[in-house]
Parts: C-alpha cells; structure tokens; sequence
C-alpha cells in the first residue's frame, strides 16, 4: 500500500489538500460553544413559612407536597430539606421529558394542595434548574 502511494504522489497530495479545505470550512462554518444551552430535567420549589421549626416545616410543608406530587409522571427522584422558615423540594425527572410540561402539572398539583397548607405559608416558588446560573455566581466570587 505505502509503495502504491509513493508512486502517485499527486493523488496523495490532492487527498490531503480536499482534507485540508474540508477541514478549513467546517472549522469556519460550524458553532463553537463553551457552555451550550442545555435543559436538565429539575425543577426546585421553595415555600417560606416564616418563624417555623424544621420539624414544623417538615410535618406541615414538606410531606403534603411530597406527597402531593409524588406520583407525577416521568418523575425519577426527590429530595427536599427542610430547614427553619423554609422548605425546598427537587424534583429530577428522567431525560426526554417536557420541562415545561412538567412544570404546569406541578404548579397545578400545588396550587390544589395550597389551601391546605397554613395560611402564612408563602406560594411555592418553582424554578427550573439551569447551570449558567451557577457560571454567574461562580464569576462574581
């Protein structure tokens, strides 16, 4: 084989000069991104209920809404922490689910659970996960 080439060296030369042009144009027409915009599967809700133990918050905050949202759909983990005057639940789904779909049917669930919950409980705050967040606050320290 390397004696073949070595004979057509002009066939050789063209094959690298088409690679290099290839190359040139797809270095020069193709997107570089650092971060790309992903969408994780994670949604977080914070309710505050102001002047409250763990342990209150635990039994009147946390459960019903673990319990409230347990059995949604695609729904793959939750972990929540409960700590004084504030209770925050994350819900990870599994991958190729509608986030924003998702995200509806929580605040639904919620929203039918809320009048059971103490009347200063604050509305659960749902956000989404998203990792540039976490690049912002990472540059500001």
């Amino acid at each position: 084989m390397t004696s073949y080439l070595l004979k057509r060296p002009l066939g050789v030369l063209t094959a690298c000069l088409c690679l290099l042009i290839l190359g040139g144009f797809a270095l020069l027409t193709m997107p570089i991104n650092l971060y790309p915009h992903t969408q994780f599967p994670v949604l977080t809700m914070t309710t505050v209920l102001s002047d409250s133990s763990p342990e209150e918050i635990e039994t009147l905050i946390t459960k019903p809404i673990e319990e409230a949202v347990a059995d949604i759909s695609g729904l793959r983990k939750i972990q929540s922490l409960s700590h004084a005057g504030e209770s925050e639940i994350t819900l990870q789904f599994h991958y190729g689910r509608d986030i924003s779909e998702k995200a509806l049917e929580v605040r639904s669930r919620i929203r039918r659970l809320f009048p059971l919950l103490p009347k200063d409980a604050r509305f659960p705050a749902i956000t989404r996960y998203d990792p540039s967040y976490h690049l912002a606050f990472a540059r500001v320290k």
